[in-house]
């Protein structure tokens, strides 16, 4: 049975700038609040990640009043087995994620999508690479999210005396991702030549029903979904061999940063202050040692299974790195300890307020996306 725990929308990222989705001064803004909130001095346009959802949220909540669209912390009532959400509730999250999903396909739109045909442009592909992770992130998290909402229910049918019906559940968030993916209107297609037919003989089957249903029918989570025929004859579905749910794919998306000393590796609450911002682990030439001692930690770890939980959690690795000198001038990198931690624990505050001046004018406001 599915542990319930802490879900937290939104971990995977690009590998490319941001500078597709945010206009220049947006752009400005946001390498501002990673050099004054997350302590990446070097970072620059080029070179900035591509914020999570949740580190979107942060960014415009530090711009103050500006962007009402930014989830606040809440008070909002939770069910009684949610322990672990503190600052936002499980529906917070789930909004926090779809304004995220919305400011990307916006930004997206206003470039022609989804039909520009061969006048697609870098930017244009990579808004459209990014539109399809935030949406595969949010996918894979209603997975852990239906768990937890069997739970709730189970644990609802042996208290009946406990009225559940208004707390921000994740039988809740279940419901409004139903609602949200119901409630997108239907495509229409632009048929530029006719379609081509060819005839059978009376006598031969007809397979091609099931492709003449329209898309929310295909949804295996939308309650109107009917199993195909090439649908999975367990009830447990088939065997996910996609990696998507391997920590090392999270890992790579991970920010890091190298501590210059022992003591200041077990602080794990806020970057260390002699922490230097090197990127994403998945961009870094010794990721490889980086992930063999983790997955030596992951061996030794008494309690293997929250091991991996933590590190699904984590958005960032303190990483101490000792340089050993060898023959001809050459350095042995040397892993002594490395720290996965989640600096953005509950969506929290931004470790520190931007310093840009929110009462200035953008300009073409690209953020406005309601």
């Amino acid at each position: 049975m599915t542990k319930y725990a802490h879900i937290s929308f939104g971990f995977m990222r690009p590998t490319y700038s941001p500078r597709c989705v945010f206009s220049e001064e947006h752009m400005d803004m946001y390498v501002d609040w990673l050099q004054n909130s997350c302590k990446m001095d070097s970072i620059q346009h080029a070179n900035a990640p591509f914020p999570t959802a949740r580190e979107f949220n942060a960014f415009i909540r530090a711009q103050g009043p500006r962007y009402p669209q930014a989830i606040q912390p809440c008070q909002h009532p939770r069910h009684p087995l949610d322990t672990s959400s503190t600052k936002y509730c499980p529906v917070c999250f789930f909004k926090m994620h779809v304004n995220y999903i919305k400011f990307i396909d916006v930004a997206w739109q206003k470039k022609g999508a989804p039909w520009v045909g061969n006048k697609a442009d870098q930017a244009y592909t990579e808004m459209k690479h990014a539109r399809s992770i935030a949406r595969m992130v949010l996918a894979n998290d209603m997975d852990f999210v239906e768990s937890l909402a069997k739970r709730e229910r189970d644990w609802n049918e042996h208290h009946p005396s406990h009225d559940t019906s208004k707390t921000y559940s994740y039988c809740r968030v279940l419901d409004m991702y139903h609602k949200w993916m119901d409630s997108k209107p239907a495509v229409p297609r632009n048929i530029r030549r006719p379609d081509r037919k060819i005839t059978f003989k009376n006598d031969t089957p007809d397979f091609t029903v099931e492709k003449r249903r329209p898309p929310e029918l295909w949804r295996r989570r939308s309650p109107h979904y009917t199993a195909g025929r090439h649908a999975s004859p367990s009830t447990e579905g088939w065997e996910d061999t996609s990696g998507s749910s391997s920590y090392v794919s999270m890992l790579m998306q991970c920010k890091l940063y190298m501590v210059q000393s022992a003591e200041h590796m077990a602080e794990t609450s806020s970057i260390p202050r002699n922490a230097i911002y090197v990127g994403l682990l998945g961009n870094y030439d010794h990721q490889a040692e980086i992930v063999a001692h983790i997955e030596r930690m992951h061996q030794q770890a008494s309690n293997p299974q929250g091991f991996v939980r933590g590190l699904k959690n984590s958005d960032a690795i303190f990483v101490l790195k000792r340089e050993v000198e060898v023959h001809d001038s050459r350095k042995e990198i040397t892993i002594a300890d490395v720290r996965p931690v989640a600096l953005e624990q509950d969506a929290g505050e931004p470790l520190r307020p931007s310093q840009w001046d929110v009462k200035s004018d953008p300009g073409d406001d690209e953020m406005d996306w309601e």
